[in-house]
């Protein structure tokens, strides 16, 4: 989210070699023309008035791009990534749209750079901060206990009924003198399958199973798409920047607070489902709101993030309740790498509102109306068994 800040556009105009170089400086009326943004009239960002050699005025009608880079306000921010690195990049572009194309593809990326940036080499920090990563990881995942349903299924019986006597000493139970029988525990065994290795062709392998899967990398996707496209527009909102971004936070604690008690009282699918709904309706709702109503627009904008963010949250333990036992984890990782490609694609969205600031939120909307109506259509799991079978998955509800 950091980006939302260090990619931020201030505002900028062609630079001038022989002019004063900061942004604005006297000359610049003459030497720029002019254009409306936002009901405001201010220098161009992107043209500039060429010189006259064959006539005794210096400029004439004639305009070309920023041939000499651009000068940007330092009035919000002293620098960002597109008044420093990215200026060196593209100092020959012409137009507006070639530089914030550049930019959003570099933000783009960095989505996937997040996950890639382990294999960069030669950089002695992050392998460092890999090293001290893993070892703390090793140190919690030695006081980390077992799945004892995990250890039973592959017959390490004494280690499951250590694990269980711990917690019961822990919650002031007295276990009893016989925790698992033997029975119990070869019929665990022959139903989950211990000698089948599984993966993640199985999650496709009959019909019932294709479908959840292949709906919740839908819905995953969708709604990282609307979750970050939502937060990355922030700069395309109206009013400070930081004061938004601080609203947008603390929707979150509401989104996941809402998504806590709704998990206990309510269904899955409507848990799901109802966020999304709420979401797309308000997003939808932006296209009507009077452009001077700010205010409005900004909290149908939050009200929606809430929404969104709770489903986020939600989406980890109602993915995991539908997949079965030797899947779930697969299942889980799957359809969670699968949300990356909507959070990569979610700066484009956002990079829309530059030039339609209603466009991003039409799309957004429309999105999570139809990952609402695919979440009703998943089955019911709340204070259901879960399934440990890949037969046993249920069907959807149509």
């Amino acid at each position: 989210m950091s980006m939302v800040f260090l990619a931020d556009i201030p505002p900028h105009h062609c630079r001038v070699p022989f002019l004063n170089s900061s942004y604005g400086g006297l000359g610049y009326n003459l030497s720029i023309p002019t254009e409306e943004l936002k009901g405001e009239t201010i220098l161009s960002r992107c043209r500039r008035y060429s010189e006259q050699e064959d006539s005794d005025a210096a400029y004439g009608n004639d305009t070309e791009g920023c041939l000499d880079g651009w000068l940007f306000s330092k009035e919000r921010y002293v620098s960002t990534i597109v008044t420093e690195t990215i200026f060196s990049v593209i100092q020959a572009a012409s137009t507006s749209w070639e530089m914030f194309s550049v930019l959003y593809f570099i933000v783009g990326m960095g989505q996937i750079a997040n996950y890639c940036s382990a294999f960069v080499i030669g950089s002695e920090l992050l392998s460092k901060s890999c090293r001290i990563s893993f070892s703390t990881l090793g140190i919690s995942l030695t006081y980390i206990p077992e799945s004892p349903r995990w250890l039973l299924s592959h017959g390490r019986v004494e280690e499951a009924e250590a694990i269980i006597r711990a917690a019961a000493k822990m919650n002031g139970i007295t276990p009893p003198d016989v925790i698992f029988k033997r029975d119990d525990t070869a019929k665990l065994m022959d139903s989950v399958g211990v000698q089948k290795s599984y993966t993640w062709i199985d999650l496709f392998r009959t019909v019932n199973i294709r479908n959840t899967t292949l709906i919740n990398i839908i819905i995953w996707i969708t709604v990282a798409l609307t979750y970050y496209g939502l937060s990355l527009n922030t700069p395309n909102m109206d009013g400070d920047p930081y004061l938004n971004c601080l609203v947008a936070a603390c929707s979150e604690v509401v989104g996941y607070t809402f998504t806590w008690v709704a998990a206990r009282y309510i269904s899955r699918r409507l848990t799901m489902s109802l966020p999304l709904f709420v979401c797309g309706a308000l997003l939808l709702i932006i296209k009507f709101v009077p452009e001077e109503l700010h205010a409005l627009t900004t909290t149908l904008v939050m009200i929606g993030k809430t929404c969104v963010t709770g489903a986020f949250g939600f989406l980890y333990l109602y993915c995991t309740e539908l997949f079965r036992t030797v899947v779930r984890n697969m299942g889980l990782g799957v359809t969670s790498m699968a949300s990356r490609i909507g959070s990569t694609i979610s700066p484009y969205v956002a990079y829309i509102g530059t030039y339609n600031k209603v466009l991003p939120y039409i799309l957004m909307g429309v999105f999570s109306l139809i990952t609402g109506v695919l979440g009703i259509m998943l089955p019911e799991t709340k204070d259901e068994e879960l399934p440990e079978l890949i037969s046993q998955v249920r069907p959807l509800q149509w």
